[in-house]
């Protein structure tokens, strides 16, 4: 039974890359800054310049401005939301007050775990092929 020996060698030396480089596209290396934790971190007054440094850049998914002038005070405020998202539609909505945090809100992918897979995938793919 040598011969089944060498067989069984032969099969562990090639299933182990395959292990590996699976894992390597299924699992993901980095972990996403858009996520429930990271969005309880943000504490209501946080300036736009810090949520940024929290959050990274925006991709101004969603952003919208409204100017509301009030005549009484005389003053005017300025309102806005933005949002961050990553590649699997993970987003933390943030609105703006006068250019700090006065509310936010997790919205959590609606990807199944196949279609993330599936994504995260082909995106290693289009790495790889670059």
């Amino acid at each position: 039974m040598p011969g089944m020996k060498r067989k069984w060698l032969w099969l562990l030396a090639l299933a182990i890359p395959v292990i590996i480089g699976a894992g390597y596209v299924l699992v993901p290396v980095n972990g996403s800054r858009i996520s429930q934790a990271n969005c309880d971190k943000i504490p209501v007054g946080t300036s736009a310049e810090q949520l940024g440094q929290l959050l990274g850049a925006c991709d101004m998914r969603g952003s919208g401005f409204v100017l509301d002038v009030r005549d009484a005070d005389g003053k005017i405020d300025l309102y806005w939301q933005t949002s961050w998202a990553d590649e699997d539609f993970n987003e933390i909505a943030i609105d703006f007050h006068n250019g700090r945090v006065s509310g936010k809100l997790f919205i959590p992918s609606q990807l199944s775990f196949l279609e993330r897979i599936k994504r995260r995938i082909e995106r290693r793919l289009r790495g790889v092929m670059r």
